[in-house]
Order: structure tokens, then sequence, then C-alpha cells
């Protein structure tokens, strides 16, 4: 009958398109263009997992492709029963994350949308029965859209984008708006140079975490210094903030990735101040200086960042990037091999003497040109100090610093003994994700954390697709302080 035909087209049509969908969205948790998928978790899940948050959801992806292939093959009821199950589950995760509603972060996160495709419990009826009546497949199609619509309004509601909402692109926008789009480079901390070394454990922080990074021995590390904004040009100068990003490749595959800067306190408590601040304190490319009437406005609707910034330009900035204390800024969660969890911030003290900073001289790239000088004459090392909170201290806030009193416990020394111009550093390549966390670290419920990660992922998937252009240090540079 011309029904039956037509209903079994459809089934073939749901068989082959959902069973798709549903093995490419597994795959993609080994190549993460959808996503971060690391940072999909919750901080309480992650922190309770014994194995990293990137290895669970790969393992995640594996289940997904393998329901795939059931419902492609001639098990999709199995694979049909385990896709129902896998969307309450999906379901289930979303409510546990009714918290973190309010902004959407990930817009092209694996959305239950997406994965509630991946339910087929639809069967390619044997010849026999196939002129059933049809409201036996009607019924089941409308349990699937019953059960789609409820997992995509959860969603909508707990996770989803909504017009409002303040999404990782919008950011990166903001980013382009203030600097410009420069082909190929980050859209923030733009100027850079290579460097790598090692991280040498001395084994203190094994009570604080089971991270293989905290055992002791030594592990390979890649970094890159960097100066704040888009410009991939601009002179250097001793007030501009600078960063460095380290990668550690642990000994059981695992990667721990942080993001860090020279300012004690974050300026602001949200995403969305931050994403006001950009524009309020765009700088002129002549001055390096911001419009004094619109900073004043912005400060007049955020008083409270006033005394911020006034305990961040209190601290003396030093000479360059080898004598430089680097702040982790946000709080995130360790767990140890008993299961205790605690809060912690960390800073890397260097182990060079202090200098404070003077009047910029004539060279644009000089203090670039410094570290390279510094790392050919002899390493530079820091101390990795993670600071121990207590349950009074602010956990969801990087704008309000922690009492100097806490228990200050130093897990290693960092060495950078290697500088690399960006064209030929492995860390050219890398975004330097503060959620690329190892068993035994999670993320805590700051909501400036959250939005990091999506953040770096949009602005490194734009300037993947980009011709890129010549660093301001070159590998002549580099060449030059040898």
């Amino acid at each position: 009958m011309p029904l039956d035909r037509g209903l079994d087209s459809a089934r073939v049509a749901l068989k082959v398109g959902l069973g798709l969908a549903a093995f490419l969205a597994g795959l993609d948790k080994f190549f993460n263009l959808l996503a971060d998928w690391g940072a999909y978790l919750s901080p309480l899940a992650s922190a309770v997992l014994p194995i990293s948050a990137v290895t669970f959801m790969r393992v995640a992806g594996v289940v997904e492709m393998a329901v795939g292939l059931a419902i492609l093959t001639r098990w999709t009821r199995i694979g049909s029963y385990v896709a129902a199950v896998w969307l309450l589950a999906i379901a289930a995760k979303n409510l546990a994350m009714f918290g973190g509603c309010c902004v959407a972060f990930r817009p092209s996160a694996d959305t239950p949308q997406r994965r509630a495709n991946a339910s087929d419990p639809l069967q390619r009826q044997p010849a026999d029965v196939r002129t059933r009546p049809a409201i036996g497949l009607l019924t089941r199609l409308a349990l699937i859209a019953v059960a789609i619509a409820a997992v995509a309004g959860t969603f909508a509601c707990f996770g989803g984008v909504r017009s409002d909402a303040l999404t990782p692109a919008r950011i990166v926008d903001r980013f382009e708006q203030v600097d410009g789009v420069h082909s190929g480079f980050r859209r923030n901390h733009a100027k850079g140079l290579g460097v790598s070394g090692s991280f040498e454990s001395n084994g203190n922080g094994v009570r604080l975490s089971k991270a293989a990074v905290f055992e002791p021995g030594r592990v390979p590390v890649i970094g890159r210094f960097s100066l704040d904004g888009g410009q991939p040009y601009q002179p250097d100068r001793p007030n501009t903030r600078r960063g460095l990003g380290l990668q550690f490749s642990l000994p059981n595959g695992e990667l721990w990735r942080t993001a860090m800067i020279n300012f004690p306190l974050f300026p602001v408590r949200t995403p969305e101040i931050f994403y006001e601040r950009l524009l309020a304190f765009k700088q002129d490319p002549a001055t390096g200086e911001s419009d004094p009437s619109k900073v004043k406005a912005f400060e007049d609707r955020h008083p409270e960042t006033v005394d911020v910034l006034k305990k961040i330009t209190a601290e003396p900035r030093s000479s360059g990037f080898g004598n430089t204390t680097f702040y982790g800024l946000n709080t995130f969660l360790l767990t140890n091999a008993a299961g205790v969890t605690i809060p912690v911030r960390w800073i890397l003290k260097p182990m060079q003497p202090f200098e404070a900073a003077g009047a910029a001289p004539p060279d644009r790239n000089y203090l670039f040109h410094d570290l390279i000088t510094q790392v050919h004459r002899q390493p530079l090392r820091w101390r990795l100090i993670v600071i121990v909170g207590t349950p009074a201290d602010p956990t969801n806030d990087p704008s309000i610093g922690w009492p100097a009193d806490r228990e200050q416990v130093d897990v290693g020394t960092l060495t950078l003994d290697r500088v690399e111009a960006e064209e030929f550093s492995a860390a050219t390549d890398i975004f330097f994700d503060p959620l690329m966390l190892p068993s035994g670290m999670a993320p805590s419920d700051d909501p400036v954390l959250r939005v990091r990660s999506p953040v770096y992922s949009q602005s490194h998937t734009r300037r993947a697709g980009e011709t890129r252009q010549p660093s301001a240090i070159t590998p002549a540079d580099v060449k030059t302080g040898e």
C-alpha cells in the first residue's frame, strides 16, 4: 500500500539520519569541533570522577558511536533503548546544572537536541507484518516527539541559546570590535613568544590532589608569554597586562593547561561586566590610553570595580617577564586520593630577583627581547604555589582576594630553558584552556572561569581558518639573543 511504502521510507530516512547523527556526535568527542567537551561536565561530576573529564567524555563518545552503529545496523532496537536512556541522563544533567542557566556560554555544545536525534525506536518490520495498522508507528513517533521536546525544553531553560544570551561568539566579536581582526592571530593576547621547559614536582601537592602532576618527578611543559589585547604589533609597555599560558604533559597521557596573568585579581566579577568593560577601556593605539569619559561612565555603573582596580594598580610592576609573579585568578577544586575536595588558587613566584619597571625604552619589543636574552643566558624558574582556601572564601568571584594568612603549599618548580618564535613554537596552535584539567582537578562555580574556555575555543576556531601573518618577534630576533 502507498501508506506502508511511505512509512517504510520514513523509517529508513530516520534510521540513517539519526544513526549518523549519534555516530558523528560521538566522534566529535575526540576532535572538539563542536565544543570543548572536557568542560561539559558540572564541577561536582568532574570532582568525583576517577578519570579526567576529557577521558570521560571520550568514553561517552565511544558509547554514542556504538549507539549510532547499532541504529544503522540490525540492532536498531537495542540502540534505540540505549539512546532513550542516554536522553534521560542528559536531561538529568541539565536539571542538575540549574544554577548555570542564566547565561549561555556554549552555543556550539553537544546539545540535547542533537543527542536526542540519536534515538529511533522504530524498527524495520518483517515482510509479513509490514501492513499492521499505522497507529503503532504514529504512537512511537509521538513518544519520540514528546521525549525530544522535553529534553529540548530543558536545554532551552537550563543551558540553551537565547536571543539575549552572552555567547562566546559575542565576546570574541567584542574583542574584534576593540582591536580589529588580525589574520591568524589570537583575539586576545595576540602578541607573544613561545617557550618550553619542565615542571618538577616535589611531592607536596599529593596530599591536596590525586592529579598526576603533583606526584614527584619531572614533566615537560610548553608555554607562551604574551601581552594583553588583540594588537599583535603593539609596542611593549611596562603597565600592559602580561600573560603566561602553560601546558603540562603528564605521564598518564593527560594534559593540564592554565592561563595566568600578572594581576592579583580579575577586574570584574561576571562575564557580563567584563563584556561591557572591554569597550569602555578600549585603548587608543597611539597612546595606549583609554577614553577617560568612557571609563568614568563604566565605573559609575559598576563602582565596585574601582576598588578592585586600585588594588591591582597598587602592585608594583616588575621590569620583565622573567621576574613577574603570575596569578591563576580563578578558584579550582582539588580532590585527593581520600576523596577530600578543597578550593584552591595558584600563583607562580619567580626565583629571579625583583626589579621595578622603569620607563619603556625605544625598542618596541624590549620585554620580549629581554626575555630571549635571559633564557639564552640561563633557565628561568618559578615556584608553583597552591593557596588552600576555606569554606569562608569566595569561589565564584575572581575580583575578591583571599586573606593573606591562607595556607600556601610549594608544590614544585617550573623551569623554562628554551624560547621559540611563534612561527616554530608548538604553543602557537595551543589555546590554553583553563578547563583542560587532569583527574583530581575540577572547575569551581566561578562564572568567569566557565566562560573563558568556550571563548578561547571560539577565538582558536576563527584564527585557525585564516592566513597566518608573521609575528612581531621574528625567528631572527630569537637567534640574535643567543
